[in-house]
């Protein structure tokens, strides 16, 4: 499966740097477990975009943002506490501020059917006694459900372990007939 530096994806077939495999259980590349699965992967695709800084001549090591424990190399997870990402490299004369955190976007969706057909459709499907499936705000494939309930404002599906999961319905995006 790995040749040198890189390793071939299971999903794609192609080649890819190894440092594109988030998992080392699995081995699909990142782009490929991201489809597959339908869930992004925020902090590795940061991680893979983060750049260590360049140490300047003046350049005195790091400190963590969080304990102000120093350090003298950059390794991305504090040696003293274990905080991820709080290393900030520190230059005399300069305290060291807080680690800047992105703002969040706000909510992209947009669904493709009104609430009024998912409850229509929902009472259907209970009426044949027949399996629901829908997109669920971003989903990138449908789900589907044997055993739900539903009201005015959820549908709720059984885990098969004990306890109930509650989707909005104002958040199915799509159904499936």
């Amino acid at each position: 499966m790995q040749n040198g530096a890189y390793k071939i994806c299971s999903i794609c077939g192609e080649p890819k740097e190894s440092r594109l495999f988030p998992f080392k259980s699995r081995p699909e590349c990142y782009l490929c477990y991201e489809q597959v699965t339908g869930m992004r992967l925020k902090t590795f695709r940061e991680a893979l975009n983060r750049r260590e800084p360049v140490p300047t001549r003046e350049t005195y090591g790091y400190i963590c943002t969080n304990c102000h424990a120093p350090a003298e190399t950059w390794s991305g997870k504090c040696l003293s506490c274990g905080e991820w990402n709080a290393l900030q490299v520190v230059t005399p004369g300069k305290k060291p501020g807080p680690v800047s955190t992105p703002k969040k976007k706000p909510e992209t969706f947009t669904p493709e059917v009104d609430r009024a057909y998912v409850v229509q459709y929902l009472e259907y499907r209970k009426l044949i006694d027949k399996p629901i499936r829908f997109y669920y705000k971003d989903d990138a494939t449908a789900r589907e459900f044997y055993r739900y309930r539903f009201d005015d404002t959820y549908i709720y599906v059984s885990s098969g372990r004990g306890y109930e999961i509650k989707f909005l319905i104002d958040r199915v995006r799509n159904v499936v007939t």
